[in-house]
């Protein structure tokens, strides 16, 4: 996997776990992601996808995560 596809991999899951903790209804400005017959969404996966939305360690110096910009209270 390239470095881009893997970001977009990350982006994907990061998405689908904001929208898994928003409920059903996703936030303003975001759609529900797809959720192909091919690669369904699992629990393990949006728990997944909340712990790389906020794990800071994937930062370049450690010290910041998506989280910290993409504030669910402001939309993301």
């Amino acid at each position: 996997m390239s470095r881009s596809a893997g970001g977009s991999a990350l982006l994907i899951v990061a998405v689908a776990a904001a929208v898994a903790a928003a409920g059903d209804k996703p936030p303003r400005g975001l759609v529900k992601p797809l959720d192909p017959a091919s690669n369904p969404s699992t629990p393990a996966k949006v728990a997944l996808g909340e712990k790389l939305f906020t794990e800071k360690r994937l930062s370049a110096d450690g010290t910041i995560s998506c989280a910290t910009c993409h504030v669910a209270s402001l939309a993301f």
